[in-house]
């Protein structure tokens, strides 16, 4: 079969990193608050089927990156799929590699792009990443790593304070409330332990807190949530602004787990350094 070209697959780590933080900026666990935005959260995670489109903004060592795409997510199944756009990333090709689609199948990840496709043996389109175990190889403590899961990211409005009510806004021809809070780690105690870990990790380097604006419609749900903030030092200073809007809440998604015959499996190679 060969040698699988290493290049290509260094990216993945990368590319899971960014992946992740757009789609755990998606979900929750339950609120045991009476904050609007904590509460809003729940509600929507609670939501079996959404759809939801992002953009990204990231500044990394004076590089400026971008992405944007789309996602449909099952939480009966357990199931997401997220079309990514990839033009905007500084990646060998990226400018003319399309779109990345990526799908969650619990803790598995799948991912199929263009620029990868000469570096996998057998000319199969998918690979196939544990991330659990990819986790556990490269000695991260990722706690519970339902974070797979889009819905735990909206685990981080359930530590909101500070909510202020700034006015009232149309979106996607939905009438919306707009709030501004503060996510602040010193509300961690009142999550369950897995999401109490999580909701630390993303807080870390940004002084335990990050402002956020959402937006909750007449049925208690989030319909916009936009983040800006700072993270890291010196040369780790990161600037990141992300946005999402939810929208068909209820409505059939239609996510497809890649065949075995279509997949190659790369997750003891995610946690390898680019010498080994």
């Amino acid at each position: 079969m060969g040698t699988m070209p290493r290049r290509p697959l260094l990216l993945l780590p990368f590319l899971a990193a960014l992946l992740a933080a757009v789609v755990t900026g998606c979900g929750s666990g339950g609120a045991l608050s009476l904050d609007p935005v904590a509460a809003a959260a729940t509600k929507t995670a609670d939501e079996q089927t959404f759809k939801v489109n992002y953009s990204m903004d990231m500044t990394f060592m004076g590089q400026k990156m971008s992405l944007g795409g789309t996602g449909a997510f099952d939480g009966d199944r357990d199931v997401a799929q997220a079309t990514v756009d990839l033009s905007g990333l500084p990646l060998p090709g990226a400018s003319s590699g399309g779109a990345a689609t990526v799908v969650y199948d619990g803790h598995v990840m799948y991912m199929k792009m263009p620029l990868l496709t000469s570096a996998l043996p057998g000319n199969k389109p998918w690979v196939k990443i544990d991330l659990a175990t990819a986790a556990r190889a490269a000695g991260v403590d990722l706690g519970s790593f339902k974070a797979v899961d889009p819905k735990q990211g909206l685990q981080q409005l359930l530590a909101s304070s500070d909510t202020k009510k700034v006015g009232t806004d149309t979106i996607d021809g939905v009438e919306t409330t707009h709030y501004r809070a503060v996510v602040d780690v010193a509300n961690a105690a009142k999550l369950p332990a897995a999401q109490r870990r999580a909701l630390r990790q993303f807080l870390k380097g940004m002084d335990g807190h990050a402002p956020v604006d959402v937006w909750i419609d007449t049925d208690g749900r989030v319909r916009r949530e936009s983040m800006n903030f700072n993270s890291g030092a010196g040369l780790q200073h990161t600037e990141t602004s992300v946005t999402m809007n939810f929208t068909d809440f209820g409505a059939p998604v239609d996510v497809t787990v890649p065949a075995p015959a279509e997949v190659t499996d790369i997750t003891s190679l995610v946690g390898q350094s680019p010498t080994s």
